[in-house]
């Protein structure tokens, strides 16, 4: 029980007007797949409804009381993956859909076949991305992300930042298809009602994140009241105000920036990530490439996710990459700018570098 005088101490706080306790953000719920080994975190705000061919996760769009739609399929696919993205070209071209792209990116080390697509739905211009995370499993994810083409880039980067948590259930890691190869054999999951006191089964990224040590060029910094370093390869240099770090190199012509944040009174990083990139976005007036990485373990042992673009801002070029990479209790977000694109080729092999060593954790 708070004394009299702790009582007393917090009331005359609120009184003053000095009293802030940042709101808790809700705890994300747990999307989880026996059949297909996987599991990931979904925004508190999210529906989820099951039924026995798909599940669909409703996700709440900005200003509305409409949703945006995920839905979740246990696809059995074999094939290889240009007949997968042929079957995608074709299928929409007969309903008469436009494709605008296809093209592949990693996610848990393995192949993800991404489409996107637009059409008239109701009189809407509505846009889908549909997904297939092609791993050496009987059943594998397929997913299609739908939602109105003006509010589409939001709902995308919601349903990255759901990604960036994706992870078996196992513990064991996922290897590509290999159509001409049987698959390999599949670890037993149970649900969890009737799951055992487990034999814990370490993935190669988490016992590398064990064995990662921390880069020789180190700053100090506070954050959350602790003391934290934030370290990195040789060769980089670090300058701390106003709680950003500003990283150099001496054959980088961008700028970096970078910021560190605990867990425990933050945003998510994914979150973090998806909020960083979407004001990214509005400094661009066209863009004319987007990359993404939604999560690889670097050297340093952080979980590392990143979206790239390239265009063009009025009449300047510009080149945008956000980063985040979260270790134990806390993350660092990352901005790469420049405004020469020729000096790009060099700049991302120097960049890589640093994402690979940049790494958050307690001083000792």
């Amino acid at each position: 029980m708070m004394s009299r005088i702790g009582w007393l101490g917090v009331l005359l706080c609120w009184a003053v007007g000095v009293w802030a306790t940042p709101q808790a953000e809700p705890p994300p719920k747990l999307y989880r797949s026996e059949a297909l080994n996987l599991s990931f975190a979904m925004a508190a705000d999210w529906k989820l409804e099951r039924s026995r061919n798909q599940n669909r996760i409703l996700i709440p769009l900005a200003g509305t009381r409409a949703t945006a739609t995920a839905d979740l399929f246990e696809t059995d696919f074999r094939q290889t993956a240009e007949d997968w993205q042929r079957i995608q070209q074709t299928v929409n071209e007969q309903l008469q859909r436009t494709v605008e792209r296809q093209w592949t990116e990693e996610l848990l080390g393995v192949p993800l076949l991404m489409t996107r697509i637009s059409y008239l739905q109701g009189g809407q211009e509505t846009t889908t991305l549909i997904g297939l995370l092609y791993s050496a499993t009987r059943m594998k994810l397929h997913f299609r992300l739908t939602a109105p083409s003006e509010q589409f880039s939001e709902v995308e980067q919601a349903w990255r930042g759901a990604l960036l948590s994706i992870r078996t259930i196992s513990g064991t890691s996922l290897t590509p298809e290999n159509p001409e190869q049987a698959l390999p054999t599949q670890p037993k999951v149970v649900p969890p009602s009737k799951a055992r006191p487990p034999l814990v089964l370490k993935t190669e990224a988490e016992l590398r994140r064990e064995r990662a040590t921390m880069g020789p060029v180190r700053v100090s910094l506070v954050v959350s009241t602790r003391n934290v370093l934030l370290a990195m390869a040789q060769g980089f240099a670090a300058t701390l105000q106003n709680d950003q770090v500003t990283i150099t190199h001496p054959q980088l012509k961008g700028q970096v920036i970078v910021t560190v944040n605990a867990l425990i009174d933050s945003p998510r990083p994914e979150r973090a990530l998806a909020t960083q990139a979407a004001e990214s976005l509005s400094q661009f007036s066209q863009v004319k490439q987007r990359r993404d990485e939604l999560g690889k373990v670097s050297k340093a042992g952080a979980l590392v996710a990143w979206t790239r673009r390239e265009g063009s801002s009025g009449p300047e070029q510009l080149v945008i990459w956000d980063a985040v990479g979260t270790k134990d209790e806390h993350y660092w977000t990352l901005q790469y700018r420049s405004a020469d694109a020729s000096a790009w080729a060099q700049d991302e092999k120097i960049l890589r570098q640093l994402l690979d060593s940049l790494v958050a954790g307690l001083a000792p």
